[in-house]
């Protein structure tokens, strides 16, 4: 297969009603962090582990969202990648 140019990647990019990854990765960090300030509130060990049981309704929308942008994009580099 041949080397496609530069841009490829970049116009392949997923269309998301958020804007794209960056959006995601936000929210992600910020569930992430969420979880972290409230078990270190009740002194609960530290994980990187979020369960999304322990979020309210909103949140849960949010990480599904950001989670269905971040497939997007692995496939969207996956097929790039193919050729």
């Amino acid at each position: 297969a041949q080397p496609q140019p530069a841009g490829a990647l970049k116009a392949r990019r997923p269309a998301t009603r958020n804007g794209g990854l960056l959006p995601a990765f936000t929210t992600l960090v910020d569930l992430h962090l969420r979880h972290q300030m409230m078990a270190a509130e009740i002194g609960a060990p530290l994980t990187d582990l979020v369960d999304p049981e322990q979020s309210n309704r909103s949140q849960q929308n949010l990480l599904r969202e950001a989670l269905q942008t971040v497939r997007r994009a692995q496939g969207t580099v996956r097929d790039y990648f193919k050729g």
